[in-house]
């Protein structure tokens, strides 16, 4: 009992189209739980102009199972919810931090 030591690999990659979009791709693979060895979370941020002055912002989960495990169901459920909080604070900041441009 105790506190449990998770270990990320945090993979990003970025690619920009023309001057009108960005896509962030990212993959987390994690160690240091039960089942962490089956499954890596990937997450999308697209971000395209919208007119002159305004962008808009999309987001996207996947939990991708690497081999078949028992609890496929708990841990997706579990993942997005823990993964979608935190993306949502994550644009929450962003947000606040780009109002004065």
């Amino acid at each position: 009992i105790g506190q449990t030591l998770v270990s990320v690999q945090h993979t990003q990659r970025c690619r920009r189209i023309e001057n009108d979009r960005c896509i962030l791709h990212m993959t987390l693979k994690m160690k240091g739980f039960p089942y962490a060895d089956c499954f890596v979370v990937e997450v999308r941020h697209v971000a395209s102009r919208v007119g002159e002055n305004d962008i808009l912002v999309e987001m996207g989960l996947h939990v991708r199972f690497l081999k078949s495990c028992m609890f496929e169901s708990k841990i997706r459920t579990n993942t997005t919810a823990e993964t979608t909080k935190l993306q949502m604070d994550l644009l929450a900041l962003i947000t606040e931090g780009c109002k004065p441009y």
